[in-house]
């Protein structure tokens, strides 16, 4: 027997298999003198060997063929090519044999019967032989039931390797040692803008300029000398669509059983947003470093003393500001412990700390003496911002500290100066006010005693004296307003509960007073109480025909509106801007003047728009971060 194997190899030169094949030449070499030996290997041969005359009636058969006839050793055939294989009828017998007789050498696949019934694959080589003048036909008849299996896997496993390398997002294109093409996927096939048949045999001078085909060629070799991968990274340009990629290419050289070199496998990866990313990374590494280099700069040269401290009260990172207040050098503060540090004070400073690790929260502008070495009666201004990391877990604080002695200093020497000008200014407008009071009085004894005769000029002047002196006193009782104006600082109002407050101390008498207002909070001079409350009177004092005031709100971009407006008479046109200035003034004196300076103080706005004869109509414009809502009324409210 001559057997033959054949290793079976994949794209990527695994090895999925192993074909045997084997072929009796005994009788071929050594028929004339070895024929026992022949004859042995004929009974002994695992082929179905059997001879048929012309008719198709087998007239010998070895031990195989008899095996599988379902016939004993040494019992005569008596059977037919028909009768183990079912495809072969008589006619198609006689043109089977005309065949043979022609060629003298045929071969064909049938399915054979065992007597059982089982039917099996085979594959026939027939020769035609003459004995003694008779024609033959000598059958050889293999099982190739387990062949057949194999064919199948192999067939599919091929399909499935071709529908995987065809729907692989990488390019892959293999090359015999020549630089010829012997197979690529669609994804390559894309690269040159050609179906795969086009480009199998061709090389890439074929599709590419010269200095790029060069380019790929000495890869391959480079490849082929190393005798492993290589990979190298390129940019390349898809023909079907022009779009660009660089990819990531690794090449493979590849080899027979021999060890002699085939060709080359490529595998190209497009890494075009990979390498992108990369750029940008490096481009942020450069810009964080560069940010960082600032950022200590800032940090190292701030005034304000800066503290980085972990949720256990360890100092991580202090700058020079913050460790000259106490008497130290950063490398004396960082990497220790609040208690080893400041022993009087570290329970009250972490307790501060420990506020904002657990609320997550920052705390803003907390004033508070300091004991600094440095020096005495210091005052600080303490902001605390928490760390917290992408889980949003606080895992350290951030102090700013900044010293404001000195604003601490001027602060109360203003105070000081201002409780003075401001007794000064009370004992002055108490005795003027006495003054006033006196002349006041005066005039109107002098209208008691009727001395001065009526409709005379004296009574004219004395009349235009008193309203003097009313207009006066009126100015004077502003100034008492106006001195406490910015005096204290700006507080939250709940602007419902300051308009039910205001309006209970305010004489409406019938007219309805509509609160349409809830959840709503504005930042403003304590004064604000006296905006509202001249909102009213002068709605009262100069609405003639009123009978209703309304309060609302609405919501604009980055401001909210606080709305009041009222049926009266109105505000005419040529006086909606004088009413708010300090020389304009009817009968209420300064008072809107006097709302517009209040709001002013945090940067609120006030403005009349109305129509004259329907009613006033008064906005207050209150901008981003000086009004707080809560959830239900910014279902309420209107954008």
């Amino acid at each position: 027997m001559l057997w033959q194997k054949s290793i079976i190899k994949g794209r990527n030169e695994e090895i999925t298999g192993i074909i045997i094949s084997g072929e009796d030449i005994t009788a071929i070499k050594k028929l004339e003198s070895l024929l026992e030996l022949i004859r042995f290997a004929f009974d002994h041969s695992p082929d179905q060997i059997y001879f048929t005359d012309n008719k198709g009636e087998i007239v010998y058969s070895n031990s195989k063929a008899l095996e599988s006839f379902g016939i004993k050793p040494g019992s005569s055939v008596k059977t037919t090519i028909s009768e183990i294989n079912p495809e072969i009828s008589g006619e198609a017998w006689g043109k089977l044999w005309s065949e043979i007789k022609a060629k003298g050498r045929i071969r064909f696949e049938s399915v054979h019967t065992y007597r059982d019934g089982k039917q099996y694959p085979a594959d026939t080589i027939a020769h035609l032989i003459t004995h003694e003048g008779i024609e033959y036909a000598c059958m050889i008849s293999r099982d190739i039931s387990e062949q057949k299996k194999s064919e199948d896997l192999l067939r599919r496993n091929e399909a499935y390797l071709q529908t995987l390398i065809s729907t692989i997002p990488d390019l892959i294109w293999l090359k015999d040692k020549n630089g010829s093409y012997l197979a690529c996927n669609r994804m390559f096939e894309r690269f040159f803008g050609a179906k795969e048949s086009e480009i199998i045999g061709k090389t890439n001078y074929d599709f590419v300029d010269r200095e790029i085909a060069e380019f790929f060629c000495e890869n391959d070799r480079r490849a082929a000398k190393a005798g492993k991968p290589t990979i190298n990274e390129e940019w390349i340009t898809f023909a079907d669509d022009g779009n660009s990629a660089y990819l990531e290419t690794i090449k493979m050289p590849t080899y027979d059983p021999d060890g002699t070199l085939m060709g080359v496998l490529g595998i190209g990866r497009d890494i075009t947003h990979r390498k992108e990313m990369e750029d940008m990374l490096r481009d942020s590494e450069t810009q964080l470093k560069m940010l960082n280099e600032d950022l200590k700069i800032i940090i190292d040269n701030a005034p304000a003393m800066i503290f980085y401290k972990d949720t256990r009260n360890n100092y991580i990172k202090a700058n020079p500001a913050g460790a000259r207040a106490f008497g130290l050098s950063t490398g004396e503060i960082e990497g220790k412990n609040g208690s080893e540090l400041f022993p009087k004070f570290a329970d009250m400073y972490y307790m501060n700390d420990l506020q904002v690790i657990n609320s997550g929260k920052p705390r803003f502008g907390k004033i508070e003496s300091f004991p600094s070495p440095a020096k005495e009666n210091t005052w600080i201004r303490t902001d605390e911002i928490p760390l917290k990391d992408q889980n949003g877990r606080v895992y350290g604080v951030l102090l700013f500290i900044t010293d404001i002695t000195e604003q601490k200093r001027n602060e109360d020497a203003l105070k000081e100066v201002n409780r003075k000008l401001n007794l000064l200014s009370s004992i002055t407008r108490h005795d003027i006010l006495n003054q006033i009071t006196g002349a006041a009085g005066y005039l109107e004894i002098i209208g008691l005693d009727h001395e001065i005769p009526e409709g005379t000029k004296t009574e004219e002047y004395l009349q235009k004296i008193s309203k003097i002196i009313e207009t006066i006193k009126r100015q004077i009782t502003f100034t008492g307003y106006y001195k406490d104006l910015g005096e204290q600082a700006p507080l939250w109002f709940d602007v419902r509960v300051v308009i039910g407050k205001v309006s209970a101390n305010l004489d409406l008498d019938g007219i309805e007073l509509r609160n349409d207002i809830n959840d709503l909070e504005v930042f403003a001079d304590p004064l604000f109480e006296k905006v509202i409350y001249n909102l009213i009177d002068n709605a009262i004092k100069h609405g003639k025909t009123l009978t209703r005031i309304s309060f609302s709100i609405e919501k604009r971009p980055k401001e909210i509106l606080i709305i009041c407006t009222d049926n009266g008479t109105g505000v005419p046109d040529w006086a909606k801007e004088k009413i708010f200035k300090r020389e304009y003034y009817q009968n209420s004196g300064l008072g809107l003047f006097l709302s517009g300076e209040i709001l002013g103080i945090t940067g609120l706005t006030i403005v009349e728009n109305g129509h004259f004869g329907e009613g006033a109509r008064f906005e207050i414009h209150v901008p981003d971060g000086k009004f707080r809502i809560s959830s239900p009324l910014r279902d309420q409210i209107s954008e």
